[in-house]
C-alpha cells in the first residue's frame, strides 16, 4: 500500500513512542541488543561506518509483532556499540516500486556517501499464486549522507531484468566493489523451485549487468535469501547464503526454521553461531 509519508510517519512515531514508555517499565527492555521500537524487527540491513559513525538499518513492521502488514527499514546509529540512538523509519513503501514492501538490501560507502540498495516488493491485484505469478521484484537503490534523509529512489533492475527461468522470488542485492567494477548478489529462486544466486556486475555503482548464476553442484533448498559474497585469506571464493529450510504453521503465524550457510569449493557448510563465535559448521547434505 503507497502510504502519504508525512502521515504515516507521524502515526508510527505515536505508536513508537507509547510502546517505548510501556517496555521501558518493564523487564522487556533490552540493554545490548537492538530491538524495534514497535511491532516487529527482521533481517539487519545496509550495516557500514561513515566518517566514525555505524549505521544499523533493518526491516522493520511497526504494526505487528508478528511481521504482518507493510514493512519498512527503521535505523539505529552508534559509535562505540554500548550506546545506541534511534533515528526513525528510513525508507517508507511509498512508491511504484515497493508499494508492498521495502525488503532487505544492503550498504556500500563511497565518495562519503551510503549507497543503499534494497528490493521493491509489489503485487499486481487479481488471482496470483505471488510466487511464480503476480508479483515484481524491484531492485532499488537510494542514497544518504546521514542515514536519516534519502535520495529519491532510483529502480536498477526489474523482474523482466532477471533470468526467464526464475521464479517471482528474487531480491536482497549485496554490493561490493572489486578489482574497479561494481558487483551486486541477489537471492533467488527457480520456477523448478531450486534456490542460486544471481552475480550482476557494473563499471558504475547502478548499470547492472547480469553475469552468471552461482548454485550448488546438486539442489540445495528451495529459496536462497540474503547473499554475501566474500574471499578467505584472498584464495577461496566463499558465498553465505540465509535459506528457507522449512515450515511450521502455528495457530498465529507461519514460523520460518532458517539456518546461515557458507557455500565454498570443500562443499556447503550449515553454520552456528554463538553471540561471540562460530559454535560449528558441520558439512550439509545436497540433494
Amino acid at each position: 500500500m503507497i502510504h502519504n509519508t508525512i502521515q504515516d510517519h507521524e502515526k508510527i512515531k505515536k505508536l513508537e513512542q507509547i510502546h517505548m514508555t510501556r517496555v521501558s517499565h518493564t523487564d522487556s527492555a533490552l540493554s545490548f541488543h537492538l530491538m524495534p521500537p514497535s511491532g516487529w524487527l527482521n533481517d539487519p540491513n545496509g550495516l557500514c561506518q561513515l566518517h566514525g559513525t555505524y549505521h544499523i538499518f533493518f526491516q522493520y513492521s511497526p504494526y505487528s509483532a508478528i511481521g504482518e502488514g507493510d514493512k519498512y527499514w527503521g535505523h539505529y546509529e552508534t559509535n562505540d556499540f554500548i550506546n545506541y540512538t534511534y533515528t526513525g523509519i528510513f525508507l517508507s513503501p511509498d512508491c511504484d516500486l515497493d508499494k508492498d514492501g521495502v525488503y532487505s538490501g544492503s550498504a556500500f560507502v563511497e565518495d562519503d556517501t551510503m549507497y543503499l540498495y534494497y528490493t521493491g516488493n509489489t503485487m499486481e491485484d487479481g488471482d496470483f499464486d505471488f510466487t511464480y505469478e503476480g508479483r515484481g521484484s524491484n531492485t532499488t537503490l537510494v542514497t544518504s549522507k546521514d542515514g536519516i534523509t534519502a535520495s529519491a529512489k532510483k529502480c536498477l533492475l526489474t523482474s523482466a531484468d532477471y533470468p526467464h527461468t526464475l521464479s517471482c522470488h528474487v531480491r536482497d542485492p549485496k554490493v561490493f566493489k572489486e578489482n574497479g567494477k561494481y558487483y551486486m548478489v541477489l537471492g533467488a529462486r527457480t520456477r523448478k523451485d531450486v534456490g542460486c544466486v544471481l552475480l550482476y556486475e557494473a563499471e558504475d555503482k547502478e548499470h547492472f549487468r547480469f553475469k552468471q548464476y552461482i548454485t550448488s553442484e546438486k539442489p540445495f533448498g528451495y529459496m536462497w535469501e540474503c547473499p554475501d559474497l566474500f574471499e578467505i585469506d584472498g584464495q577461496q571464493r566463499n558465498i553465505s547464503i540465509r535459506m528457507f529450510t522449512s515450515q511450521d504453521i502455528t495457530a498465529f503465524s507461519e514460523i520460518w526454521k532458517i539456518t546461515p550457510y557458507l557455500l565454498s569449493q570443500n562443499g556447503i557448510w550449515a553454520l552456528t553461531f554463538t553471540h561471540r563465535r562460530v559454535l560449528s559448521m558441520n558439512q550439509a547434505e545436497e540433494s
